[in-house]
C-alpha cells in the first residue's frame, strides 16, 4: 500500500515521493478520507514485520497476528488499494 500511495504522489507532482513508510502520513498526503486513518494506523504498525522481518528478535515467542485481525487488515488494504486505483485511473 505504501508504494500505491507513493504512485499517487508521483502522478500528482511528477517528483520522487518522500521517504516515509507511515501509511497514515502517506494517506494524508494523497488526501484519503480521514475516517480510514485509524485502520491505516494499525495496519502501518503491523506491516513493519512483513517489510522488516528482523525487527522482532527471534527469542520473542508468540509474536504474530491472529487470523481475525489479519483478515481485517487485508480488508482495509484491499479497500485502500481500490481507492488508489480509482484515483490513478482518473488522474486525480
Amino acid at each position: 500500500m505504501e508504494k500505491a500511495f507513493k504512485a499517487l504522489l508521483v502522478q500528482a507532482s511528477g517528483e520522487l515521493p518522500p521517504r516515509v513508510h507511515d501509511l497514515v502520513r502517506l494517506a494524508e498526503l494523497v488526501r484519503m478520507p480521514e475516517e480510514l486513518f485509524p485502520e491505516l494506523d494499525e495496519l502501518s504498525r503491523v506491516y513493519v514485520l512483513t517489510r522488516y522481518p528482523d525487527a522482532i528478535p527471534a527469542d520473542i515467542k508468540g509474536y504474530g497476528i491472529e487470523q481475525v485481525r489479519a483478515d481485517k487488515h487485508e480488508e482495509v488494504a484491499t479497500g485502500a488499494l481500490q481507492w488508489v486505483k480509482d484515483k490513478l485511473s482518473t488522474g486525480s
